[in-house]
């Protein structure tokens, strides 16, 4: 069973760029920091190294697809949501070109203690 992501997690785009996760809620802490639950990723900052060119666009935000049971828990919930797990990817895309990130990684979920069912 995979850990819980919380707000001190190490999240990459495809390119190995970091993306800064901002929790939408504060209360409820997981490993010292906030819990992030299933829709916090969408419209975060990315810091993408791929260089800009007549061909190419960095990613600068991200996106988590929607995809039913991916990478969030069905059984641990805060606020009505569920909250992520530190698969090792996340269905996700950004607004990189000439194609967006297919995944997003987990590089590290923040904490390793508080682990919860997929």
């Amino acid at each position: 069973m995979p850990p819980i992501v919380n707000s001190s997690a190490q999240i990459t785009c495809c390119h190995a760029g970091p993306v800064v996760v901002f929790p939408k809620q504060t209360k409820v802490m997981i490993g010292g920091a906030p819990a992030i639950c299933a829709g916090d990723i969408s419209g975060n900052p990315t810091t993408c190294p791929v260089p800009p060119s007549p061909a190419s666009k960095p990613c600068t935000t991200s996106t988590v697809l929607p995809v039913p049971g991916a990478s969030v828990s069905t059984k641990v919930m805060v606020g009505g949501k569920p909250v992520m797990l530190g698969n090792p990817s996340v269905p996700g895309v950004t607004d990189g070109a000439p194609a967006p990130c297919p995944t997003l990684m987990v590089v590290f979920p923040g904490q390793v203690q508080v682990i919860a069912a997929g």
